[in-house]
């Protein structure tokens, strides 16, 4: 069961994290959330597709990062990453991995507030077609969010929330102060 606090939370945090990642300098970050969190492919339309999980034992978010590739795209994240050459396709992927990596890494910090001991994925490059197959893992809420940078580049975001059995999961959006962020600081687990 997911109330209405843990929806808005769950908002929140991904809109927080994806505002605050994908901005670079005085770039504007428009952040639509989906009514409808359909998960078709975009037809006639070539995009990439990243895969990572944010766990613990109450729960799982798998969230899906789906990338244009087209030119706006592929400079707004090549430049992201400070790569000066033209980009070769495995710096649009790592590029792509990278972006994904570090929004959802922001999510599982502040995600660290109400759960202690969660823990982030790595990066997955799947094909694009499994976005059609999200809702075989049964999520109890799937939040969509479609996310353009610069009134050009675009990508957008799926997180699915699975709460482990018999558990209510509880969200509440911590104050600003009670967030502390990382500086990239190496966890092991």
């Amino acid at each position: 069961m997911i109330s209405a606090q843990t929806d808005a939370a769950l908002t929140h945090l991904f809109e927080t994290s994806v505002r605050e990642q994908a901005q670079v300098g005085n770039t504007h970050c428009d952040i639509a959330p989906c009514v409808a969190a359909a998960t078709a492919a975009r037809n006639g339309e070539h995009r990439h597709l990243v895969a990572l999980s944010i766990v613990s034992y109450q729960f799982r978010i798998v969230t899906l990062f789906d990338f244009a590739t087209d030119e706006a795209t592929t400079r707004y994240l090549v430049g992201a990453q400070q790569l000066h050459q033209p980009p070769a396709p495995n710096e649009f992927h790592d590029a792509c991995a990278e972006l994904a990596n570090m929004i959802c890494g922001s999510v599982n910090r502040r995600l660290g507030s109400n759960f202690r001991h969660s823990g982030l994925s790595t990066p997955h490059h799947i094909e694009h077609n499994c976005i059609n197959y999200l809702d075989i893992l049964k999520p109890a809420r799937v939040k969509r969010f479609d996310v353009t940078v610069a009134k050009a580049a675009n990508f957008s975001v799926f997180a699915a929330l699975m709460p482990a059995a018999g558990i209510t999961f509880e969200l509440s959006v911590p104050p600003a102060a009670a967030v502390t962020e990382g500086s990239g600081e190496l966890e092991l687990f």
